[in-house]
């Protein structure tokens, strides 16, 4: 089986930089944004199991064709008690929701991350996939021992031998420093990175 699990999908549209001002993005008159939006809609369409992680209630592009029992809340990132963005983690409210739908799903069957950004948010959600697949844990950013665990995943490179993988990403900005390793380990002859 492949699962396919869509996170963030509008976010070229309402892209932040990384300090979280809001860009102003070009993204509606752009063809090669229009392309990656239509080749996420055709792998909805076509995937044995769709999940979707919106970045905001704004994030509908996929919702007519994921119902809402396959879409999770992502976690949203707190920096000095307030909200500054929206993270690839599925949030801890929805643990037990996300370890049901991908309660059948086995470390044998592939998983694919498509949506936005590589590096950042999608390879968040392969992380915790990953996680979830191979060590039955919901590795969360709260979680005290979370740092070791993303230290010894990018220096074990098992991301690169596993079945988590990025299917259709978009790539706005460069990788986050601690996950750069990591968002190469998930690259597969598969993968489309629109930039």
């Amino acid at each position: 089986m492949i699962v396919d699990i869509f996170t963030h999908v509008i976010a070229p549209k309402d892209a932040f930089r990384l300090d979280g001002v809001v860009e102003d993005s070009a993204f509606d008159h752009d063809k090669k944004n229009l392309q990656y939006l239509e080749e996420l809609r055709t792998r909805a369409l076509d995937s044995e199991l769709a999940l979707r992680i919106p970045s905001s209630e704004n994030d509908t592009e996929l919702s007519r064709i994921i119902p809402d029992s396959r879409t999770l809340r992502c976690y949203m990132v707190k920096r000095e008690g307030r909200y500054i963005g929206s993270s690839g983690y599925v949030d801890k409210q929805d643990e037990t929701k996300f370890r049901e739908l991908l309660g059948k799903v086995t470390p044998n069957d592939e998983v694919r991350i498509h949506g936005a950004f590589y590096g950042i948010c999608t390879t968040e959600t392969a992380i915790q996939v990953y996680f979830l697949l191979y060590q039955n844990r919901f590795l969360h950013p709260e979680d005290s021992d979370y740092q070791d665990r993303i230290r010894e995943l990018g220096e074990s490179e098992v991301l690169a031998t596993s079945n988590v993988s990025f299917g259709i990403v978009y790539k706005h900005h460069g990788p986050l420093p601690e996950l750069a390793k990591l968002a190469k380990q998930l690259e597969r002859p598969h993968t489309r990175i629109f930039e």
